[in-house]
């Protein structure tokens, strides 16, 4: 699978053709690409964590994962239902090389919560904490602050 680099003008760089990845300015938030063909781009993060999202592993989804809303103190449990984002594939990285949910909005690493997942067969998984056997008793377990 060939994988791409997001510039931080907004274009991709192909793995394949990267030399080297330095670090950017101390507290810039960028890193340095540089090119086989001696191209320099800039691309968003530090070195190391450009690295780590190039070199992950990424395997398709079955059917049938959904990340969930986790923010249930503000919805209902219709709307809970109905907020279902398909997980189009697993990411992962790193030594631990656990894995990370990727839905069309990018991979869901890094936010605050444990992501909840919907899983085949329709019990919710919270990544790194807990499961429910359904939807239903995982809203109502959060919601009533035992989750």
């Amino acid at each position: 699978m060939t994988k791409f680099i997001e510039t931080t003008a907004g274009t991709y760089v192909n793995a394949n053709s990267v030399e080297r990845i330095v670090p950017g300015p101390k507290g810039s938030g960028v890193c340095r690409i540089v090119t086989k063909a001696g191209t320099d781009f800039e691309a968003w993060g530090k070195a190391p964590d450009v690295v780590e999202r190039v070199s992950a592993t990424y395997v398709p989804a079955r059917d049938g994962f959904f990340v969930l809303n986790d923010n249930v103190e503000n919805c209902s449990l219709e709307d809970f239902k109905r907020w279902l984002t398909p997980v189009i594939a697993w990411r992962f990285t790193g030594a631990d090389a656990y894995p990370v949910p990727v839905t069309v909005d990018g991979p869901w690493d890094g936010v605050d919560e444990p992501q909840l997942i919907l899983q085949p067969d329709g019990s919710v998984v919270a990544v790194h904490d807990r499961s429910w056997k359904s939807l239903d008793e995982a809203y109502e377990s959060l919601r009533g602050g035992d989750g």
